[in-house]
């Protein structure tokens, strides 16, 4: 997303070292999650075996905790004895910085070029800015609803935590994050909100247009 944005929002992108690095960035998500995707797969049955053995010991070492831990459907994280929790915390780690390097980042690039090329034409500029504006709000909201999560996340993982209402509230963040930027974008960028009013109005106007049929129908009748 970010990548398309400082495609949209440069005239010789490519000619810039920054579109490299992101481009970089791109290619070591891909990577990245291909090799989560591999890697789960082919070692779905010893992780299986682990993750019965983690609740097992969780559930001697604290009679405390809740049975809902022996549930199929629950996981649990023991990245200091399980190996395939361990490569996923690292996969989770390495998406997560470079995400927050290159969403941040490119909001900070755009903005100095921004400043630099006030020379532009108004409608130049204010294209720029509202892609500015977009970034820098989606660029928030991800910040918020996905850094926040991720940040308590591993904290839980690697020093332990018992905050059950926390959880719900990272959960809804991560599972709502898209539905609030989508939002975010269809309110801050004109094309689309021109779009979508041009959209409701067609709507409109062909209801009226077959409640009007109907109504003219039933008179001559």
């Amino acid at each position: 997303m970010y990548l398309f944005r400082f495609k949209a929002s440069m005239f010789n992108y490519k000619s810039t070292f920054f579109y490299t690095y992101l481009r970089i960035n791109v290619y070591v998500i891909r990577v990245t999650l291909f090799l989560f995707v591999v890697v789960n797969i082919s070692t779905y049955y010893y992780a299986l075996d682990q993750q019965v053995i983690s609740k097992r010991d969780l559930l001697f070492n604290h009679p405390e905790a809740p049975r809902v831990i022996s549930c199929d459907s629950v996981v649990v994280a023991a990245p200091y004895r399980d190996p395939i929790t361990m490569f996923n915390l690292a996969v989770w780690v390495i998406v997560v910085f470079v995400a927050f390097t290159a969403t941040s980042s490119t909001t900070i690039y755009l903005w100095r070029y921004l400043r630099d090329n006030e020379h532009h034409s108004p409608a130049v500029i204010r294209m720029h800015r509202m892609l500015l504006i977009t970034l820098f709000v989606q660029t928030s909201i991800h910040a918020i609803m996905l850094g926040g999560p991720n940040v308590m996340f591993l904290y839980a993982a690697i020093f332990g935590a018992q905050h059950e209402f926390m959880a719900k509230i990272a959960f809804y963040c991560l599972t709502t994050h898209g539905l609030v930027s989508t939002v975010a974008m269809m309110i801050l960028t004109k094309p689309i909100q021109i779009s979508i009013l041009q959209i409701i109005k067609c709507s409109t106007w062909k209801k009226n247009s077959v409640t009007a049929g109907q109504y003219s129908e039933r008179n001559t009748n």
